[in-house]
């Protein structure tokens, strides 16, 4: 059974938005490397569990660049009191 791992990808199918994708090694194949979010040094991101792979998106990506799907929707108390 093959490792699962979490990138972060630039989807086309989206606007150009970023989204989370699961992965094992033969799925390399199907998607476009240069699509790949890399850090400062080039090299891809790539996480242990989905969960932090949104984190990440949600600490250090505009709100409006990321799939709706793995945006962190971030509770503002007093929009809920009278």
């Amino acid at each position: 059974m093959s490792e699962i791992y979490y990138k972060i990808y630039q989807s086309s199918v989206l606007n150009e938005m970023l989204t989370v994708v699961c992965m094992q090694w033969f799925d390399e194949f199907d998607y476009d490397q240069d699509k790949f979010f890399t850090d400062e040094d080039g090299y891809v991101l790539e996480f242990e569990t989905e969960e932090e792979a949104e984190r990440w998106l949600n600490e250090n990506i505009k709100p409006e660049m990321i799939d709706p799907d793995h945006r962190k929707v971030r509770l503002n108390r007093e929009d809920y009191f009278k």
